[in-house]
């Protein structure tokens, strides 16, 4: 458990000395086993951004407490990756929902990797 706290503690740092211009747009992707370890950083409260791209990867299971700012959630699933079945991204859906979570949800053909004309799909909407 530490070595989670050390991370948290250092991607807070870095966020503060990154975060220049306080009113632009913040978002962070997390890719594979990088999306658990930036929801349990994001979701310490500390270090506030507006979206967070949950790429081919999950939500942290451990994460009990929820901050009282929550970012709009990008769910990405490639519909044949070979490390998180399909019916695993579905309950995460559900349960981020449930929490109160503006989700958008997108798939791709594809096996575990970021998938570039999808990103550039999301990219776009995020940006309307």
């Amino acid at each position: 458990h530490f070595d989670i706290d050390d991370y948290i503690h250092y991607l807070n740092d870095l966020f503060a000395k990154l975060s220049v211009n306080p009113s632009a747009k913040k978002t962070v992707l997390g890719f594979s086993q990088g999306a658990t370890t930036a929801s349990r950083w994001l979701m310490n409260g500390k270090s506030k951004v507006d979206d967070f791209v949950i790429w081919c990867g999950e939500f942290a299971p451990d994460v009990i407490q929820l901050p009282d700012h929550h970012p709009k959630i990008w769910h990405v699933a490639a519909l044949k990756d070979e490390f998180i079945p399909l019916e695993r991204f579905n309950k995460q859906l559900e349960y981020l929902t449930s929490k109160g979570f503006d989700v958008n949800e997108y798939s791709f053909d594809g096996t575990h990797i970021i998938h570039q004309p999808t990103l550039i799909r999301l990219w776009n909407d995020m940006n309307r």
